[in-house]
């Protein structure tokens, strides 16, 4: 499993669609996330959105619109 860090912000924002992350406790892994965007204070992470995935152990970093 992965471990949030920045890079899945800016990987997610450079892909077409999104990145996948896989973790252990997306509710966390969520939090973590959530955390890191506001620590990097980039408007651009803005425009991606975290989904949560039917996958249990995903949580999916979506490009809006």
């Amino acid at each position: 499993m992965e471990e949030p860090s920045p890079e899945h912000w800016y990987a997610a924002l450079s892909s077409p669609c999104g990145v996948v992350l896989k973790a252990n406790d997306p509710v966390a892994a969520q939090q973590r996330l959530y955390q890191i965007r506001a620590n990097l204070a980039d408007p651009d992470l803005n425009n991606i959105t975290i989904a949560t995935s039917p996958n249990p152990d995903e949580l999916w970093l979506v490009k809006r619109g």
